[in-house]
């Protein structure tokens, strides 16, 4: 209703990125609008790929391994210092598996569920936040570095992240991946690309719509002329019988004249 009353239609969708080309189930709700006075269109949510989703390992196994604390020369692929302890539950979690997998003697007994759980490899990455300290490299024991984490919302590696460590993974988590928001401007083009073409089709009509307006005039001048061309004809065609019935006349007024004289 607010949306209303500011002159908009808005429908919504849930999307999830990986129907995108992005490595990760991440769902979010999409709103997209349109003014209310331009109903000739109808709004267009972005087309899923047609390709199978690439999983974490697609996006994020061309990088070079690293142990806790670990760097290496690619921009934001620094790994974060873990405790012996946390490396060591870490180690009991297998591909994919959960806290269950660590001994219940050292299992976190509270916290979010979402933590003390390894990346599946075979398939998309859960949704990135901006904090995945506790979430774990399906093969390394360690959480995943800014790099990583960005590969996965789809940054290409030029893309670099600035500030501290916190701050690049909250940037990183609480962005939208580019991949996504390219297919909603794809589909936002589409839409313009519509409304242009109704806007020049209108354009089109009112031309005909003249065009057809001056031709029914040019008809109707055509029309008039020739009806006083016909009276014209017809006067004259009346004045030239009259003409020839009086030369009759003075004829034969001769002629009796002539006879009288005879």
């Amino acid at each position: 209703e607010c949306f209303k009353s500011l002159g908009y239609v808005v429908e919504a969708k849930v999307v999830c990125a990986s129907d995108y080309g992005v490595p990760q189930n991440r769902y979010r709700v999409l709103f997209i609008g349109k003014k209310t006075d331009n109903a000739n269109y109808e709004i267009i949510f972005p087309a899923k790929s047609t390709k199978p989703a690439p999983t974490i390992k697609d996006a994020i196994g061309k990088y070079p391994p690293l142990e806790s604390g670990g760097s290496s020369d690619i921009a934001n692929h620094e790994a974060m210092v873990h405790s012996q302890q946390m490396i060591e539950k870490m180690s009991y979690v297998k591909d994919g598996g959960g806290r269950d997998d660590i001994p219940e003697e050292i299992r976190p007994q509270k916290g979010d569920i979402r933590k003390y759980i390894r990346y599946d490899s075979t398939k998309p990455s859960i949704c990135i936040t901006g904090d995945m300290r506790k979430v774990f490299h399906y093969s390394q024991n360690r959480a995943l570095t800014v790099r990583e984490l960005a590969a996965i919302q789809t940054y290409p590696d030029s893309f670099v992240f600035l500030g501290s460590k916190i701050l690049q993974q909250q940037m990183v988590g609480n962005s939208v991946p580019p991949l996504l928001a390219k297919a909603i401007a794809d589909a936002s083009a589409k839409v313009a690309m519509l409304e242009q073409k109704v806007t020049n089709l209108d354009a089109v009509v009112a031309d005909l719509q003249n065009a057809k307006a001056e031709l029914s005039a040019g008809l109707t001048e055509l029309q008039s002329a020739v009806a006083a061309l016909k009276a014209d004809n017809k006067s004259n065609a009346d004045a030239i019988a009259k003409a020839n019935a009086g030369f009759e006349t003075k004829s034969a007024e001769l002629s009796s004249k002539i006879s009288e004289v005879s």
